[in-house]
């Protein structure tokens, strides 16, 4: 099935990991307090003129949307809970082709984190829900509310509405203890909503993990852990995929400085198509990962050997990384290789870079991975990403940041090639303590194999403010 859905299947979820994060989710609420209890409350109204606003190959018309912000949410943080709430919603209305046939709010967006901390116990409950346009270049927090067999490139240009709704309990005690346990579940579901991709489809992932942790002196940790995942989609063939994993690691201090970790598991996946006479082959056998981690007086050295059975066959990948930390900023590079079943050996690479001087701030990105999707699908995700910011004086800003993803298929089932674009300029302005605006220029470029080339651009204005308050 030919798809340039840019998706990949993470078939475990990791309990530790979830239950050492904050309140993801939570953008606005999320930052470092002082503790107590604080009260937010964010306003905006924005209004957007584009030529091309649902990016088709043929323009339908010109578009004017009317969009109007407000978010309330409420943090509160003791000594051993911790409670945030954020809801928020938007009002709008328009003309033109993308634009609402009536005024109306687009969706209710709501965030719940609560987390609770005995002795040696800790309990956190974390729900979301969230409505995306698909429309708009996707940001990082929307990234990391799509279940994981729909991980959207930022770069995702495709019209419509994606609704978006998450649960996760986890549960660690043991904690300070020589022997420890976790627990956690989840439940994420995606609802897309007049998009015009088929391979977008409403699907929903339901996965649970235990572990049993061991703590023989300060230094080591055993972890023993099983985890299954069901995952379903609502698509032509009815797909349903069951994975199950135990895994066997170990975490070595080896000196202040320096770290060693490994793991060995056996992974299964089994596949069925609910609406055809055959089903996929099953997927099994023996995953294993090795990682080396020093820090360094200027940043970090680290190697990472992993091998892993995905829906598409084994996996395996090197990488070797390097991380300088500098007073003004900081640069990240990690190679590689990675060799999916019956291919070859494919080269991979992330590179990131920041700097801050004076007035002025710059950043750049550069990927190129191999990615595994949902659909069988081995593809190479190239990206990069620039940004530059220059502060004009205490009340005036600009900015301006180019975007770009290229999707090639490198084996498995075909995928169409195609390169996503984008470029903003915006410039940015204090009018009191409390309010600023902020005007721009976007353009967005979509390429496609087998289809025509689709360009956009669009003139925006926005008026927003933030109130922080204490009782």
């Amino acid at each position: 099935m030919l798809s340039r859905r840019r998706t990949r299947l993470r078939l475990t979820v990791a309990a530790a990991a979830v239950l050492s994060a904050s309140a993801a989710g939570l953008p606005l609420l999320a930052q470092e307090t002082e503790g107590g209890q604080v009260f937010t409350l964010d306003l905006s109204t924005s209004v957007r003129a584009s030529d091309n606003f649902d990016l088709d190959a043929d323009s339908a018309g010109d578009t004017i949307l009317s969009e109007t912000f407000i978010g309330l949410g409420y943090e509160s943080v003791g000594r051993t809970q911790t409670f945030r709430f954020y809801l928020s919603d938007r009002f709008r209305f328009g003309d033109g082709p993308g634009a609402p046939a009536e005024a109306d709010f687009e969706g209710i967006n709501a965030n719940l984190y609560y987390e609770k901390l005995w002795v040696n116990s800790r309990l956190v409950f974390d729900a979301r829900l969230r409505t995306i346009d698909l429309s708009d270049d996707l940001d990082a927090e929307d990234i990391e509310d799509i279940v994981d067999d729909e991980e959207l490139d930022p770069l995702t240009l495709e019209r419509g509405t994606l609704r978006t709704s998450n649960v996760s309990l986890g549960f660690q005690t043991g904690i300070e203890g020589p022997i420890g346990a976790e627990f956690f579940i989840s439940h994420a579901q995606n609802d897309y909503i007049d998009t015009t991709d088929p391979d977008l489809n409403d699907n929903e992932t339901l996965t649970g993990e235990v572990a049993l942790l061991m703590r023989p002196d300060t230094v080591t940790e055993f972890r023993l852990g099983y985890a299954e995942s069901e995952y379903d989609e609502e698509d032509a063939e009815g797909t349903l995929r069951r994975t199950r994993v135990l895994t066997f690691g170990a975490v070595r201090q080896l000196n202040p400085v320096a770290v060693l970790s490994g793991e060995i598991g056996w992974k299964e996946i089994e596949e069925e198509w609910r609406n055809l006479p055959a089903d996929p082959d099953d997927e099994r056998g023996l995953t294993a990962s090795l990682s080396y981690l020093r820090e360094l007086p200027s940043g970090n050295f680290g190697i990472d050997l992993s091998h892993d059975v995905t829906n598409a066959g084994d996996r395996t990948d090197l990488w070797v990384s390097r991380v300088y930390d500098y007073p003004l900023g900081s640069l990240g590079v990690s190679v590689g290789v990675a060799k999916p079943e019956n291919g070859d050996y494919e080269p991979v690479g992330r590179i990131s870079y920041d700097r801050a001087i004076g007035d002025q701030a710059f950043g750049l990105s550069l990927a190129s991975e191999v990615v595994v999707t949902s659909d069988s699908e081995i593809q190479r995700n190239t990206s990069a990403n620039v940004s530059y910011d220059y502060q004009i004086s205490n009340l005036d800003s600009v900015g301006f940041s180019l975007g770009y993803v290229w999707i090639d298929s490198i084996g498995g089932v075909p995928v169409d090639e195609s390169t996503s674009a984008t470029a903003t300029a915006v410039y940015r302005r204090a009018l009191t303590q409390d309010w600023s605006l902020e005007t721009g220029y976007s353009y967005r470029l979509r390429r496609e194999e087998g289809e025509g080339d689709a360009e956009s651009n669009t003139l925006f204005l926005t008026l927003q403010s933030s109130f922080n308050w204490r009782p």
